[in-house]
C-alpha cells in the first residue's frame, strides 16, 4: 500500500507516512483492534514511527495541551435546554467555535482569531450567524469529499457502495427534516 499524510498535517512533515502507515496496519494485525492506547503504547518503544511525535514535547507542555483540548471538550459538551412552545424539549451545543475579528494586544489592528461564541450571541449577531451557516457547509462539504474518496477507493465492492447508498439516504432524510 501506499501512504501519504492528510493535505495539512504539518506534524507529519519529518515523519514517514509509509512507515507509519505500515506500523498501524501491523498494529491492527496483531489485536484485530486498534485505539489511542495503542498508538501511544507503541510510541514508547525506540523503533517506534511514532515516537518523534507523540513524545516531542516535554512532560509539562504535553500535560498543558492535553489540559487544553479537555477544556475544548468541556465546553463543546455543555448544550443548552429550552422548550418549544408545545413543550417539546430542545438541546444546543452552548458554544460553536468561530473565526471573528479581534484587535490584538496593544493594538488597534483586528486579526482573525478562533474563538468560542455562545449560542445566544450567535442567534442576534447575523454575521456570526452566517458563520456558523458556512460552517455547517463545510462540514456538508467534508462529508461529500470523503464519500467520493471511499467510493472511488472502492469501486469495484459493492458492499460499499450499497453501505454508501444507505448512508447517503439517511442523510437526506436529516437534511430534509
Amino acid at each position: 500500500m501506499e501512504f501519504e499524510w492528510k493535505e495539512g498535517f504539518i506534524d507529519g512533515k519529518h515523519i514517514d507516512a509509509t512507515e507509519c502507515g505500515n506500523r498501524i496496519l501491523s498494529l491492527w494485525e496483531s489485536k484485530q483492534s486498534l485505539n489511542k492506547i495503542d498508538i501511544l503504547e507503541d510510541a514508547q518503544k525506540e523503533d517506534s514511527p511514532f515516537r518523534a511525535l507523540i513524545f516531542r514535547d516535554e512532560d509539562t507542555v504535553a500535560a498543558q495541551k492535553y489540559r487544553l483540548h479537555l477544556a475544548g471538550d468541556l465546553m463543546r459538551a455543555i448544550n443548552v435546554v429550552s422548550y418549544t412552545s408545545d413543550g417539546k424539549k430542545v438541546s444546543v451545543r452552548l458554544v460553536e467555535k468561530l473565526t471573528i475579528l479581534m484587535k490584538t494586544t496593544g493594538s488597534n489592528k483586528l486579526v482573525p482569531c478562533q474563538t468560542f461564541v455562545p449560542i445566544n450571541i450567535i442567534m442576534t449577531s447575523p454575521s456570526l450567524l452566517d458563520q456558523l451557516l458556512t460552517n455547517i457547509d463545510g462540514t456538508i462539504e467534508e462529508y461529500r469529499t470523503k464519500r467520493s474518496r471511499l467510493k472511488e477507493y472502492a469501486a469495484e465492492k459493492p458492499i460499499i457502495m450499497e453501505k454508501l447508498q444507505e448512508r447517503d439516504n439517511r442523510v437526506m432524510a436529516i437534511l430534509s427534516s
